[in-house]
């Protein structure tokens, strides 16, 4: 039975916010079992708390923006993803404003952090959402298409209409807690 992960301690990443230009300060510090992704608005009154889970999202057309309340948090995408592909299940993050730093526009800097500072298994059972029949969703406007298929294991082929950064081709594979290669390397 895989466990729940947190992260072996805090980490902290200063930048510039993508869509405000304002220097922003977030930190990433481990969090109880069955705690999930949390982001902690620190900059507002009474420092409301954001669950980072779908039914919040509110917006993604240049970044994805949470909300719960009265408070928001944009561009947590890179972050949030940098966690779910290095198996971090817990963490409680804390920001100074409402979006998140962009850093170098990758997932790179959180990667390099959440492994310097570590993952730690808990006791909690991991809680999975089991596919058993092929799930597709079209955006006839756009040309998107997600297929999402039954795996016995966990993997993201990935496909995009731009040229990734640093690879010729435009396809990849991201498998769970693989973190190196060309999968990487596309990016906005």
């Amino acid at each position: 039975m895989l466990k729940q992960n947190t992260l072996g301690g805090s980490f902290t990443l200063h930048g510039k916010g993508l869509h405000t230009g304002l220097n922003l300060v977030v930190t990433f510090n481990p969090a109880p079992e069955n705690y999930g992704y949390k982001i902690q608005r620190i900059d507002l009154p009474g420092e409301p708390i954001i669950e980072a889970i779908a039914e919040n999202v509110i917006e993604t057309t240049r970044g994805t923006v949470l909300a719960q309340g009265e408070a928001r948090c944009a561009t947590v995408e890179h972050a949030l993803a940098a966690l779910y592909a290095l198996g971090v299940d817990n963490c409680f993050i804390q920001v100074n404003g409402p979006e998140v730093p962009i850093l170098d526009g990758s997932a790179e800097k959180y990667v390099e952090n959440i492994r310097r500072v570590g993952v730690v298994e808990q006791n909690a059972p991991k809680d999975f959402y089991v596919v058993h029949k092929k799930i597709e969703v079209r955006d006839d406007q756009t040309g998107s298409v997600i297929t999402i298929l039954p795996d016995e294991s966990f993997c993201l082929p990935v496909q995009g209409p731009q040229q990734p950064v640093r690879h010729a081709g435009r396809h990849g594979k991201l498998r769970k807690g693989d973190c190196s290669g060309p999968h990487l390397l596309f990016r906005a």
